[in-house]
């Protein structure tokens, strides 16, 4: 039993070999597909949320797409600090969504560009650093402070993005959501990782 359990999960590909095309492509398709469903949606929520106009959305939305590409591509070569030579999938922060809607909204595009461009350096000194700083960045401490970040800016959001239209139930407005959440627990928790693997696709 033990064998066969170990056989299931034996590493198939060290780090640096080639993958065969074909599983390439598929493997691309799969990072491709939910990542960028999931960049067009946080950042439609960002620009909802803020008030600003569909036209302004769609700008944002192709820079987001812009620079996360452009992000990965780095990062798969090997460029003495920057890029690793791996693939790393870069995303919209889920920590920074509801402050990048309160800047938006407070300062227009010009704040959220500020903001964006001083937690990248920020993020950038921190990293080279992090060696030095992990006593003080456990992972207790930066857990608290995502929440804490989430946990005070996302009302607003909520207030303003997230709540359904007038004359509609909010039991129904809510049902896809938890009916995601519980798929995706129910597939967390099955012992074959290529369910697993597939909870990212859920909206």
């Amino acid at each position: 039993m033990f064998k066969k359990s170990q056989a299931k999960h034996e590493i198939q590909f060290e780090p640096d070999e080639e993958c065969p095309p074909f599983r390439a492509i598929l493997s691309a398709l799969q990072i491709f597909l939910p990542n960028t469903i999931s960049l067009v949606m946080l950042a439609a929520l960002v620009v909802q949320a803020s008030g600003e106009s569909e036209a302004y959305l769609s700008w944002m939305a192709f820079t987001v797409l812009a620079v996360t590409g452009a992000s990965m591509v780095l990062q798969s070569l090997r460029l003495r600090y920057f890029g690793s030579g791996r693939l790393i999938v870069t995303n919209f922060n889920v920590p920074f969504l509801a402050v990048s809607a309160l800047a938006l909204h407070v300062g227009g595009p010009g704040l959220l560009a500020t903001l964006i461009v001083v937690s990248t350096l920020v993020q950038s000194v921190l990293t080279l650093h992090l060696a030095s700083l992990r006593r003080i960045f456990t992972p207790t401490v930066s857990g608290v402070v995502v929440m804490l970040v989430a946990v005070s800016a996302m009302p607003f959001i909520i207030n303003r993005a997230v709540m359904p239209s007038e004359g509609h139930s909010t039991l129904y407005f809510l049902a896809p959501g938890m009916a995601a959440l519980a798929a995706g627990v129910l597939l967390s928790l099955q012992e074959t990782l290529v369910w697993r693997i597939w909870i990212c696709q859920l909206p």
